[in-house]
């Protein structure tokens, strides 16, 4: 039964009762766990509805649900998903509920492809695809997940726990059919990703070379074919991300580092000024924040092209709480408001945040969807 979300009497001003998102903590990394709160969403136009392959959602739309700082969302052609501990739900572009499932999720991810989202309990074995039109079916891991990928085309991958391994990666197509298994004994899995094409499968691991700990990136073909081994040495990998059928980047604790799949380091960019805190992946650049152990100014905003070549680098004391970014460019929110940069950090727009704000989010055409604890968001468009 469909069902509209609820809407607030006086439309100057609207607030909505909610709690949306602690993201995700990627395994071992704390500085990836991002905390998204009260959700409205107006005016949201244009390039959002071509992206995703429909009209956008229209003005003056609300977006209703129950708050929790264990929710995740993500958008789907020109919808809102919400996955939160007690189930997942999806509202249409008018704000209309079009899709219920009631399941326990007691770390709640989600994962989205442009076209589905993958949504599983991290730690444990819930897990599911869904899109516009539902949710498509179950999968049924024999372990708890540890971590999960989802690439465009609709295939997605589990790192799963199982008993007697150090670590199971599975590939499953846009079916949800099994394509491929690996088990490892002797290092443990942490992150997985699927090549656009789907011609390759990358394994982040953890493990020892020569009494020494020894992390690596194994590239897969999809016949389980060991390509290559890549040796990070003491590098923790966070994250890993196709730029294109070959190319991949691999964002360590100390540093960007960017290869492709026959084992060729294209280059890299190192942290050396101090300690991670967050990072956002462009279609052909990377943005990082790090927190600077030398005596000045506490942090430095970097941008570095997809060889690891540095487009520029701005040092502050603002500061940062959020780093998010569409295609070709990047935004924070700061103590001072919202700036958009361009890859080489000229500042595009400024707006004045509400004190109130904790969160935004910058999607595929540039609008920033503003987050906050007690007032809703709006969207701000580029």
């Amino acid at each position: 039964m469909e069902r509209r979300g609820r809407k607030k009497q006086n439309k100057t001003n609207r607030n909505i009762r909610n709690l949306v998102l602690l993201a995700a903590a990627l395994l071992i990394v704390v500085f990836l766990t991002q905390h998204r709160e009260l959700l409205t969403i107006r005016g949201l136009t244009g390039a959002i509805g071509t992206f995703f392959g429909q009209d956008a959602i229209s003005d003056d739309v609300d977006f209703s649900y129950d708050g929790n700082d264990k929710n995740e969302i993500a958008f789907l052609k020109g919808g809102l998903c919400v996955s939160a501990p007690d189930g997942y739900r999806y509202f249409d572009a008018d704000g209309y509920e079009k899709t219920t499932k009631s399941i326990s999720l007691t770390t709640p991810a989600m994962l989205s492809s442009g076209n589905r989202v993958l949504v599983y309990d991290r730690g444990g074995v819930a897990c599911f695809l869904a899109d516009s039109s539902g949710v498509i079916g179950d999968v049924k891991p024999a372990a708890a997940i540890i971590s999960a990928s989802i690439n465009e085309s609709n295939w997605f991958s589990l790192i799963t726990a199982e008993q007697g391994y150090k670590g199971v990666a599975t590939v499953y197509d846009a079916a949800m059919k099994e394509r491929l298994r690996i088990r490892t004994n002797d290092e443990y899995l942490l992150l997985s990703c699927i090549s656009p094409g789907k011609n390759y499968f990358l394994v982040a691991t953890v493990g020892q070379r020569d009494g020494n700990i020894s992390n690596k990136i194994k590239v897969y073909t999809m016949k389980g074919e060991l390509k290559q081994e890549i040796y990070l040495g003491k590098s923790v990998p966070v994250n890993i991300a196709f730029s294109d059928r070959t190319k991949f980047s691999v964002v360590c604790d100390d540093a960007v580092r960017f290869f492709d799949v026959k084992g060729k380091d294209r280059g890299i960019s190192s942290f050396k000024d101090g300690r991670l805190l967050s990072f956002t992946i462009s279609e052909n650049f990377v943005t990082y924040l790090v927190r600077r152990n030398k005596v000045g100014l506490k942090y430095m905003l970097v941008t570095c092209d997809l060889s690891g070549k540095e487009l520029n680098a701005k040092q502050t004391n603002e500061e940062i709480m959020k780093l998010t970014s569409g295609p070709q460019q990047v935004a924070i929110l700061s103590s001072e408001g919202i700036t958009i940069y361009d890859k080489n950090l000229k500042p595009i727009d400024v707006y004045v945040s509400k004190k109130e704000t904790r969160n935004i989010i910058m999607v595929e055409d540039g609008t920033i969807l503003e987050l906050s604890e007690n007032s809703g968001a709006k969207l701000k468009k580029n």
